[in-house]
C-alpha cells in the first residue's frame, strides 16, 4: 500500500523525476505522486528553496528526504 513505503524505498527514490498532486507554497507542505520500479508513492513534499511556490501539477526533482517529507525543485523542462 501507499502508506507502508519504507525510509529506505524513500531514499532510493531520490534523483526521480514526480508530479505534484497537491500545489505548495513557501513554508507549505504539498504533495508529490512519483512512479518508481513499477508502484506508485505519494508523499509530503516541501520546496527545497522555501521562497518557491510551485503549482499542482507541476514537475518536479526529489532532492532528498527528511524525516519521511520529499524535498523537491523544479524538474528541468527536458526530464518528462
Amino acid at each position: 500500500s501507499l502508506h507502508s513505503s519504507t525510509n529506505f524505498q524513500q531514499e532510493s527514490l531520490i534523483g526521480s523525476v514526480g508530479k505534484l498532486t497537491l500545489a505548495l507554497g513557501p513554508g507549505q507542505l504539498g504533495e508529490v505522486l512519483v512512479t518508481a520500479n513499477g508502484s506508485r508513492y505519494n508523499a509530503p513534499a516541501r520546496a527545497k528553496d522555501p521562497t518557491l511556490s510551485l503549482a499542482g501539477s507541476s514537475q518536479v526533482m526529489i532532492c532528498d528526504q527528511v524525516n519521511g517529507i520529499f524535498l523537491v525543485e523544479p524538474a528541468q523542462e527536458e526530464i518528462f
